[in-house]
């Protein structure tokens, strides 16, 4: 996806800078009208997060409209990948398989699948993909996104963030902190250690993701902290149904 934006001139590489948008009075061929509503695009996808490799897979979807039959998560970290892969089975009705790295299937064995990781991953495993497979970015939640309707622990308790990746204990602490709670009032909990239940109080405040919520005790007060942006959840339904969505 990258070589093809850049070969054709849309984007540019700056060496020890990385991808940019090409300023279109650059263009050998003079070109405009297109390449500028192109160009356009990129820029405005690339202030809302968006990557090159995204946007053009979404257009390679909406012109070729396919329905992928399974969904193919890559995520080294194995609490984490438990939790996307549960997240995403709450939502899509498709087979879901979760893999530490890419094992260099051909991509006959990839027919039918759509491979989704991480941000920080997808770029590396677009790398590793054979050419004509595409890797699906998940789009993470923000802060707002995450607490927006949520009510929040009264003053002086205490909140314990409870999970068995080191990532969402950070994500939540990062949430939590966010909106002004004190550092001091938040706890982590390893869930993969001994004993970690018999640490929560009777009716303590809990946030936790959505694998580690089915072993908590029934007295906790729990918040599930979801990781996948609703938007996100949106691009995979209409990966797999090839229905129309309004995405965020």
């Amino acid at each position: 996806a990258y070589h093809y934006l850049t070969q054709e001139g849309w984007l540019e590489v700056r060496r020890g800078s990385g991808l940019y948008v090409r300023r279109l009075d650059s263009r050998p061929d003079g070109e405009g009208g297109l390449d500028q509503l192109l160009a356009g695009v990129l820029a405005a996808a690339k202030s809302h997060g968006y990557e090159p490799a995204d946007v053009l897979q979404r257009l390679d979807q909406l012109v070729r409209p396919r329905a992928y039959e399974r969904i193919l998560v890559v995520e080294p970290e194995g609490a984490m990948r438990e939790i996307l892969q549960r997240e995403i089975a709450e939502q899509v009705l498709v087979p879901i398989e979760a893999v530490e790295r890419y094992d260099g299937w051909e991509a006959g064995e990839l027919e039918g699948s759509l491979v989704v990781a991480l941000p920080k991953q997808a770029s590396k495993v677009r790398r590793e993909l054979p050419r004509g497979v595409e890797c699906l970015a998940l789009r993470l939640r923000s802060v707002k996104g995450s607490i927006e309707g949520r009510a929040r622990p009264e003053a002086g308790a205490v909140v314990t963030i409870v999970s068995r990746s080191p990532q969402v204990r950070q994500a939540a602490r990062t949430m939590l902190l966010a909106v002004g709670l004190d550092p001091d009032s938040l706890c982590e909990i390893d869930a993969a250690s001994d004993g970690w239940r018999d640490r929560l109080t009777t009716g303590a405040f809990v946030v936790t993701d959505v694998a580690a919520a089915s072993e908590l005790p029934s007295s906790c007060r729990v918040n599930v902290f979801r990781l996948i942006a609703d938007s996100s959840i949106a691009e995979l339904k209409h990966f797999v149904t090839n229905q129309d969505v309004q995405l965020d």
